[in-house]
């Protein structure tokens, strides 16, 4: 197994499917304080950032941010969806707070190659192919609407609170 990342809620620990993901991705998963060595997750900025962060903190330990991927899956967690088919597993940040490193690494790089762009462009265009958007549970034959009207999407203030792993 690879690194060792200590998790300070209760709920992540007791979640399996989350637990497996975060295994397939290196990271052993467990409640005993952080070595030298190890990190300290948490999901999001969750109700357990400030202790997660205090942890780390005192240990001298990362910070390992968890989300759900940009494609989720069906609906939320406590809606029913299921786990998240994918997590983003970050130790620079959050991608909704412009610190993450995926957020780094396009503001770092340059990200004008043609090859590269084209992958995105691919990309794209498989998503819209597939009606796909982080959460997929919608009715594709309903009408658009009227030309002129623009719909905005914002996420609830909880959202930060994930799939109650906090």
């Amino acid at each position: 197994m690879g690194q060792r990342l200590t998790l300070v809620s209760a709920g992540l620990l007791a979640n399996r499917p989350l637990r497996r993901r975060l295994a397939a991705a290196g990271w052993e998963t467990t409640w005993r304080a952080p070595g030298p060595d190890d990190a300290v997750g948490v999901w999001g900025r969750g109700r357990t950032e400030a202790r997660a962060l205090a942890l780390a903190t005192r240990h001298g330990v990362p910070l390992v941010r968890i989300e759900e991927a940009f494609l989720r899956g069906l609906r939320p967690g406590r809606a029913g969806g299921g786990p998240p088919l994918g997590l983003l597993i970050d130790p620079d940040g959050v991608h909704y707070d412009g610190a993450s490193r995926i957020e780094r690494i396009a503001r770092e790089n340059p990200l004008d190659e043609t090859p590269l762009l084209r992958r995105a462009h691919d990309g794209i265009a498989r998503l819209k192919a597939g009606n796909l958007s982080k959460y997929n549970d919608f009715d594709p034959a309903l009408p658009a609407p009227p030309p002129g009207y623009v719909l905005v999407i914002d996420q609830v203030v909880t959202h930060a609170e994930g799939l109650g792993q906090g």
